[in-house]
Formats: structure tokens, C-alpha cells, sequence
């Protein structure tokens, strides 16, 4: 079929034992370097994803309580999401069209995570699913565009121009001279979070002063 495996990564000791001690130090600070950093930055930050050494660390220490198994065993947000995709997803099929797949993978996980970790769902998936692109609006209701779609073709779009960076190298930076091409995504990608992170920071101190714990 013309399908070649992976190069094998192959260590200089038995088992690779040096590859796995190699993977496992970094992994205690972090792995980007600064020409992945480069790359990203614009879109990820310093955050978890994009950082090495102490922030890398102090970045992972704030996401592990969101691992715990308290909150990990909220499987109720994740059902009742999974049973609204469904739903959607049925009525897509009932009327004879397709779905995209992966537009509802997209919306279930941002409703699911909004919830999750910020306790405010974004409702991208009561939005409505969108048709195929040869159905007009006269041919069928199109669902309600609302700021959860905008975020996600935004997002979607942030991603895509650093996926071009990084396979342009080195010189990525002369093709963008004049303009960050990631600069208008993000500003949509933004001003659908700021809010949210507004809202989930008051709850936060307003628990804390009335003594709640949460």
C-alpha cells in the first residue's frame, strides 16, 4: 500500500534505557526549547503547553488540582454533554444529512472542559450543528451562530498558521514582517475567554470570602 513505519528511535544501552532516563529528565522541566517557543507563543503562550524549567513547574501545579479524583470523578458533566451531542447528532440524521464529526467532538469538549474546569458551559452544541455546505438556509434552518462557534473556528484558524510556522522553520518569521497572522484569530479566541476567567475568578473570591469551600 506504500504505508512506511516511523524511524525507530535506538539508544546506545540495552533497551534503550538511556532514551527512557533522557525522556524522563526533561520531562521534569518541561520539553518545548526556544525554537518551539518561538513558534507558539503567540498562540500558547507560556503556558503548561509552551514553557521549560520553574514556569513550566508552576504552570503544572496549578492544573493538577483540576486532576484530582474528586474532580475527575465528575462523570455527570461529561454524560449529560455526551447525550446532548447525540441528540444533536440525531436530529441531523432524522432530517438526511451527514454531520461533521469532529465539528461535534470540537463542540463536546468545549462545553464539557467550560464546564469542567471553570464551572460556566459555553453551550456550543445548543447552538445546532451546521448543515453541509450545499444546504442553503432555504433548504433547510441553519442552527444559531452564537460566540462558542466564532471561538472555535478562531482557535481553529490560530492553530492552523502555527502549524505553518513550524513546517516553514526557521524563516517563518520574514513571512510574517508586516503582520502576526495569528493576531486576529486570537483576538476572537480571547475575547470569548477573558470572560469566562472573569466570571470563574469572582465566583472564586466570593466563595472565599463567605468562607465556602470549594
Amino acid at each position: 500500500m506504500g504505508a512506511r513505519l516511523p524511524p525507530l528511535v535506538k539508544g546506545k544501552q540495552f533497551g534503550n534505557l538511556d532514551v527512557m532516563l533522557n525522556m524522563v529528565e526533561r520531562f521534569k522541566n518541561g520539553y518545548p526549547g526556544d525554537k518551539f517557543q518561538n513558534t507558539m507563543s503567540s498562540v500558547l503562550g507560556t503556558g503548561v503547553f509552551n514553557s521549560d524549567g520553574d514556569m513550566w513547574k508552576f504552570h503544572r501545579s496549578m492544573t493538577r488540582p483540576f486532576f484530582s479524583h474528586d474532580r475527575i470523578g465528575h462523570f455527570n458533566i461529561f454524560d449529560r454533554h455526551a447525550e446532548d451531542a447525540i441528540a444533536q447528532m440525531k436530529l441531523r440524521f432524522r432530517a438526511g444529512h451527514p454531520v461533521d464529526f469532529q465539528d461535534v467532538m470540537s463542540r463536546f469538549t468545549l462545553d464539557s472542559a467550560t464546564e469542567f474546569l471553570f464551572g460556566n458551559c459555553v453551550h456550543s452544541l445548543s447552538a445546532g450543528l451546521p448543515y453541509p455546505y450545499n444546504i442553503t438556509p432555504a433548504g433547510a434552518p441553519m442552527g444559531k451562530a452564537n460566540a462558542a462557534e466564532d471561538f472555535s473556528q478562531a482557535f481553529a484558524q490560530a492553530q492552523s498558521m502555527i502549524s505553518r510556522r513550524s513546517l516553514k522553520g526557521w524563516i517563518w518569521p520574514l513571512f510574517e514582517i508586516f503582520k502576526d497572522d495569528t493576531k486576529a484569530p486570537m483576538q476572537i479566541v480571547n475575547s470569548f475567554i477573558d470572560p469566562i476567567l472573569k466570571e470563574a475568578i469572582a465566583k472564586k473570591q466570593s466563595a472565599e470570602a463567605s468562607g465556602e469551600k470549594k
